[in-house]
């Protein structure tokens, strides 16, 4: 960790007061973590480890909320995750000794700029409630005092590199949700680090979104291919045409069961 310089200007910043007071202290600490070109490690566990060994607070939340503000730029090179701290030079004079940044620059070539998103699930906000014209009866302590505790839920940042697209993205999730499996804001951080590596790796992150959503698959897998090498392979089903083969297999096991059943009649009523 490095000493850093804060000017009273911090404290004013239009943009940066409407972050949480934590995420405000949080990116001061990101300051001293920084080498001198302001460029960091992208380590979730790492950098709690560094700032707040002992408190309980979301690193991967804070993160979000810097990236989508402006405060930072977070992206990808060789599989590796990094975090440029905007504007550090200009606010910032790394003391002459200082070693030499080892990081790759946001702008080198091969690395992959990360874009912020806002997806808002069950988003529940009292100023969102419209005002029904009538007084509600005095409650009783017990009641208002649960009441006044219960804070309203937040958004949740989710970051999607700019090789996503929102279409295929959104019509993942869309599918997740109709077959009652829905993402979990911890199953889509997980699922966007997989289509990085799967992108790094070669593959197109649309297609693998698209490959699922039309098969009904919960997760993420590399391309199928043909006998000829060509993506695609055959022609994939659509998940209700999955969920009727089903329907059909077990038929033909009953049928099987049966000692001397040659077919199925089905009577319409």
């Amino acid at each position: 960790m490095r000493a850093r310089n804060i000017k009273p200007g911090f404290f004013k910043n239009e943009l940066l007061v409407e972050l949480p007071f934590v995420t405000r202290l949080f990116f001061i600490g990101l300051w001293t973590l920084a080498d001198r070109e302001g460029r960091i490690e992208d380590r979730e566990k790492k950098i709690k480890i560094e700032l707040f060994p002992a408190d309980n607070v979301d690193i991967e939340g804070m993160l979000n909320e810097l990236h989508g503000a402006g405060f930072v730029h977070r992206y990808v090179f060789e599989n590796a995750a990094y975090i440029q701290i905007m504007n550090f030079k200009k606010h910032q004079h790394p003391h002459i000794k200082e070693p030499a940044s080892t990081i790759p620059a946001p702008d080198k070539p091969g690395a992959s700029p990360v874009q912020a998103r806002l997806i808002i699930d069950s988003l529940i906000v009292d100023s969102l409630i419209p005002d029904c014209g009538y007084q509600l009866k005095e409650e009783s302590k017990t009641q208002a005092k649960k009441t006044e505790k219960a804070p309203p839920r937040s958004a949740t940042l989710i970051v999607l590199p700019d090789f996503v697209s929102a279409e295929s993205w959104d019509g993942f999730l869309e599918m997740r949700k109709q077959i009652r499996k829905p993402a979990t804001d911890r199953a889509k951080q997980m699922l966007i680090k997989k289509l990085v590596m799967l992108h790094n790796a070669g593959h197109d992150a649309n297609e693998i979104l698209d490959q699922s959503t039309v098969n009904g698959w919960q997760d993420l897998y590399e391309m199928k291919t043909d006998t000829n090498g060509r993506r695609g392979g055959t022609t994939p089903k659509t998940f209700g045409q999955i969920q009727l083969d089903n329907i059909k297999n077990a038929m033909r096991g009953a049928m099987n069961d049966e000692t001397g059943l040659a077919e199925i009649q089905f009577i319409d009523g």
